[in-house]
């Protein structure tokens, strides 16, 4: 068991600021409640204060401090799910998922849970990666019993891929369930559009496209390649063009044609 100073544990309970999640959690406690939440707010005290001498309390033990966190954890911030990306010492840089390539914010360590299947939403782009080819992105549809349900996945298995939409989607590895990554959500995203649906996130449903636009679903990449491919052919013609009226130009007699 770890040795406490008590004249600094005693400092640091009066100077503790308690981090936002604890004031939330305050408030609400006196709001909801009759009488002020002494036995919380000691707690809170306390935890915070053993904090500030690099201890924590564990199984009714004092021990010294440990980072509940590493670089890759998916933590929950709110209503936000983000991944950590640099450990500090009482602090996380986490990155928010986002289209633009993700947001690095600061958070306390102590204002963040670590991600688990309890905090999956439905509608949430979900990934199982065990860290092998093997891997399976989809949309969140619910747990019944050994099977996760999904609206619509996408799996890759040694080359192998494959799309499904039957709201089944049996994964016996759920340690390996985490938030997808963004450019996961867009393999996937490019799947439903190749596919001939639409995820429609209001109205949680995964639709069938019009059969008139969906000859024209092509992925991002392939688009971006036929795009450029286009630009090369039209200079090439351009090219040529040029070419033969020189020819034609040098060919002809001066003066124009003239006829015998």
């Amino acid at each position: 068991m770890a040795q406490i100073d008590n004249e600094k544990m005693w400092a640091s309970m009066l100077n503790y600021e308690p981090t936002t999640e604890e004031k939330e959690r305050i408030g609400k406690a006196l709001r909801n409640g009759r009488n002020f939440p002494f036995g919380m707010v000691t707690g809170i005290l306390i935890r915070g204060a053993l904090r500030e001498q690099g201890l924590m309390e564990k199984d009714g033990e004092i021990v010294d401090y440990a980072p509940q966190f590493e670089v890759g954890d998916w933590v929950v911030h709110g209503k936000s799910t983000c991944c950590v990306s640099e450990v500090l010492d009482r602090q996380l840089v986490v990155i928010a998922p986002s289209l633009f390539g993700g947001v690095k914010t600061l958070y306390d360590a102590a204002d963040v849970h670590k991600w688990t299947l309890a905090d999956a939403k439905k509608g949430d782009f979900l990934c199982c990666d065990d860290g092998t080819e093997s891997k399976v992105i989809f949309i969140s549809h619910g747990c019944d019993d050994n099977l996760y349900l999904a609206y619509a996945g996408y799996a890759k298995d040694k080359g192998e891929e494959m799309f499904f939409t039957d709201e089944t989607c049996c994964l016996a590895k759920k340690e390996f369930i985490r938030p997808a990554k963004d450019d996961e959500k867009l393999v996937l995203k490019e799947q439903i559009d190749i596919h001939g649906y639409h995820w429609n996130l209001d109205r949680m449903e995964l639709e069938k496209k019009p059969k008139d636009t969906i000859c024209m679903s092509f992925p991002q990449s392939e688009y971006a390649q036929m795009q450029q491919d286009m630009n090369e052919l039209e200079v090439r013609v351009k090219t040529l063009e040029e070419r033969l009226f020189h020819i034609e130009s040098k060919d002809m007699p001066l003066g124009g044609n003239s006829c015998v």
